[in-house]
């Protein structure tokens, strides 16, 4: 069985998994584009940076939270707006 990989924020050390969200778009990227783009969105034309940056799989966290209908793995690069 496969371990997914986790990655440490640069901020506060908090392991993230495989998918960030980005307050700054509100789109769902792989972790590891953000950890190459030194922790900068992924996204195109976005301008997120770590601040922005939201552990997907944090169900208590930025979009999840209000938003139970999202899926535990998201669409990579998909608009999950916050409201």
């Amino acid at each position: 069985m496969k371990k997914n990989r986790t990655f440490q924020h640069p901020f506060d050390g908090v392991d993230y998994g495989e998918f960030t969200w980005c307050f700054h778009c509100e789109r769902a990227h792989r972790t590891e584009l953000w950890v190459e783009n030194n922790w900068m969105c992924p996204g195109e034309k976005c301008h997120g940076s770590a601040i922005d940056a939201h552990a997907w799989d944090d169900k208590g966290g930025f979009p999840r939270c209000g938003h139970p209908e999202y899926p535990d793995i998201p669409e990579e690069g998909k608009y999950y707006p916050l409201y």
